[in-house]
């Protein structure tokens, strides 16, 4: 019987030494397709024969590698993002949530202050995306200004994402920050298993060597994460040692998409859904693998290279805030870019680039009965401030809907304001 790939499941488990599968429990991991090979290199033996024949091909090399297709959920690909950038996200708090009990929203200067000084502005950053929930008039997904400072006591919002309601109510702020580091090479052994015919294949050492996401209006977010592994091998059962039978459960948080839930910010100016129309980012990490004589068809070592961070986003022409990108363009002049995409949940991500230079901007008329569209492809660099090429924002607590955590508790106790209940999803 052939295999049927709607019978493939993937798991995996994060080595501690590289190509050196660990106990522990793997995680099931949600794909949409994979292409992990082991390719092998082969050479044809060069002999001299009369009879013209080739007497031989030899194995000179292989290498481990390939792609999982992805669609966007949340939660669900952290591992890999953090070993991406070579970071950890930073939580606001336990379960990247905060309970203000002395919260107060002035629309006036669209901000959230605290008297107590809840706020905890050491893990927070401007211009960081935040969810805000447990209220009845201001939940949602806010993007903390770029150009206020931030303290204990208060935090202002970019009135282009989302603006305040007056309201005096205890809440909830949950976020998580990434950037990129220079942490170790984290590895993964990545099994996939074809459960109709009873074959697992498994590679090892594998570290995440690029990841791209595309967002598009009508469509999901789908994605891939590209790996570069040091072995693989088969067999007819798992090859984790602690076996499968206890994985970890894949997450079921829904997928995100770009018709709902998503934000376009370039250079402060919002674009909104309405007049952007694609985005494509792509992060590479420069991985390669190093071969040394007698260490097999794979490789004896895999070292990480610099960070590589492009993008490109297909805008309708025609604000003049599009025009001034253009200028920025044959300035040689920097910019910032943002964008955040949600779930039904309110739970997502943020992505920034805080410092860019445009590659190029095409503007033409395609034809008749079409929109002039502007095309932007842009490249990450280093941005003083933030020291970092792009920031990843987790919106939302990864491992709770509803934190446990009263706001009463959180500030001193002469703070009497609680919701009257817990915060629901949004």
């Amino acid at each position: 019987m052939p295999a049927s790939a709607s019978a493939a499941q993937i798991r995996y488990l994060e080595e501690s030494t590289r190509g050196i599968t660990p106990s522990g429990n793997p995680t099931e991991l949600r794909v949409t397709g994979e292409s992990l090979n082991q390719s092998v290199e082969s050479a044809a033996s060069q002999e001299l024969r009369a009879d013209r024949m080739t007497p031989d091909s030899i194995l000179t090399g292989g290498q481990v590698g390939g792609a999982v297709n992805i669609e966007l959920s949340f939660g669900t690909y952290d591992d890999f993002l953090e070993a991406l950038l070579a970071g950890t996200f930073t939580p606001i708090g336990a379960n990247s949530s905060v309970a203000i009990a002395d919260a107060v929203f002035a629309s006036a200067d669209n901000s959230l202050s605290s008297a107590s000084a809840a706020i905890p502005d050491a893990n927070l950053a401007v211009g960081q995306w935040v969810k805000i929930e447990g209220t009845n008039l201001n939940d949602g997904v806010y993007k903390i200004s770029s150009t206020q400072a931030l303290a204990g006591t208060k935090i202002y919002f970019d009135s282009q994402v989302k603006t305040v309601v007056n309201e005096t109510r205890a809440c909830y702020i949950e976020t998580a920050r990434l950037k990129n580091g220079t942490a170790a090479l984290r590895t993964f052994s990545i099994e996939k298993e074809f459960s109709d015919v009873s074959q697992f294949f498994i590679y090892r050492g594998c570290g995440v060597e690029s990841t791209s996401l595309d967002f598009s209006t009508g469509s999901m977010l789908t994605g891939s994460i590209n790996f570069l592994g040091q072995d693989s091998d088969r067999d007819t059962a798992t090859m984790f040692p602690s076996g499968v039978d206890s994985a970890v459960a894949a997450t079921t948080s829904p997928v995100m998409n770009s018709v709902q839930g998503t934000t376009v910010l370039l250079d402060g100016a919002s674009l909104g859904e309405s007049c952007a129309e694609s985005f494509s980012l792509n992060i590479g990490t420069g991985l390669r693998g190093i071969r040394c004589l007698g260490s097999g068809i794979g490789f004896s070592d895999i070292v990480v290279g610099t960070f590589e961070i492009t993008a490109t986003l297909n805008i309708f022409f025609g604000a003049a805030s599009s025009a001034a990108v253009y200028d920025k363009m044959l300035l040689n002049q920097a910019l910032s870019f943002s964008i955040a995409v949600t779930d039904s949940n309110g739970d997502g991500y943020g992505f920034n680039i805080d410092r860019a230079k445009l590659t190029s901007s095409e503007i033409v008329a395609g034809g008749i009965n079409t929109d002039v569209m502007m095309n932007l492809g842009l490249t990450a660099t280093i941005d003083t401030v933030s020291d970092a090429m792009i920031s990843i924002d987790r919106i939302g607590s990864p491992t709770v809907d509803n934190p446990s955590a009263s706001p009463s508790t959180s500030v001193s106790s002469s703070v009497s304001a609680s919701p009257s209940s817990s915060p629901s999803a949004s």
